[in-house]
């Protein structure tokens, strides 16, 4: 009788052993990480600036007005044999650029440091001689640079859409090597846009201007911004946005990769 409780007993216990290898091993709980598809960071992880840079720049769109107008953007190198090394481009939009004020801020952009000459243009379609013709001081530094139309005291007419470039002359005797960029830029009425800029707080104002496709103005506050607050992260990476949008990608991915400029 003992005998075959022992044998009962021992069959009992290989079968609970076989039970508990086929069964899968319990898998531990699942983090909140795995349950949206998203891999935890690892610990002491940086701080992502450049993501809230990115998530609030996206919310800045350049609409431009639907109108169908002719392309005005000149690129760097469409004249003569270009200068080695180095490209200029006017920071504006492919079609007519606008603004609300009769003497804007005109941006344009070097790509590396140079000693050569730059001219500045400013045409008026109804007149025979450009309106002004200007060369800039240098030595000039790699970056965006502004020319400010008050200074020379230029103050344009409502509805004129103007021409301006901006021209790197390597060789003053040959300028076939002359490298050219410009865009377009017309004067506009908008009382009611003026009325809500007015309204609006400071970090809106850029968003307004930029969806009522008043481009100038728009990159204007933004580089101002980024001269006073040079630490700040946002107002440079809302303005390379910007120049993304309109075709200008080289242009933004150096202004990126370059250092925050020094006030």
């Amino acid at each position: 009788m003992k005998r075959s409780l022992f044998v009962f007993f021992a069959l009992g216990v290989l079968a609970a052993l076989a039970t508990a290898e086929d069964k899968p091993a319990a898998r531990p709980a699942p983090t909140a990480a795995a349950d949206t598809g998203v891999s935890a960071p690892p610990p002491n992880a940086p701080a992502a600036d450049a993501k809230v840079a990115s998530t609030s720049s996206a919310l800045l769109r350049y609409l431009p007005p639907a109108r169908g107008a002719p392309r005005m953007r000149v690129g760097a190198g469409t004249r003569g044999n270009g200068a080695p090394g180095a490209r200029i481009e006017a920071l504006s939009p492919e079609d007519l650029g606008r603004t609300l004020s009769a003497s804007p801020s005109l941006y344009w952009h070097l790509s590396q440091p140079t000693q050569a000459r730059v001219d500045f243009t400013l045409i008026d379609p109804s007149s025979v001689s450009p309106l002004v013709e200007r060369t800039l001081e240098g030595p000039f530094e790699a970056g965006v640079h502004r020319i400010d139309l008050t200074h020379l005291g230029v103050k344009l007419a409502p509805g004129t859409e103007y021409q301006w470039f901006v021209s790197l002359v390597p060789d003053p005797e040959e300028r076939s090597s002359d490298v050219v960029a410009g865009g377009g830029v017309e004067l506009v009425d908008a009382s009611a846009l003026r009325e809500e800029l007015a309204r609006a707080p400071d970090s809106q104002q850029v968003l307004a201007l930029a969806q009522n496709g008043i481009w100038y103005d728009a990159i204007d506050a933004l580089s101002r911004r980024i001269e006073q607050t040079p630490a700040d992260p946002l107002p440079r990476e809302q303005r390379a946005a910007l120049l993304e949008q309109v075709g200008l990608a080289d242009v933004a991915a150096a202004e990126r990769a370059a250092p925050p400029p020094q006030r």
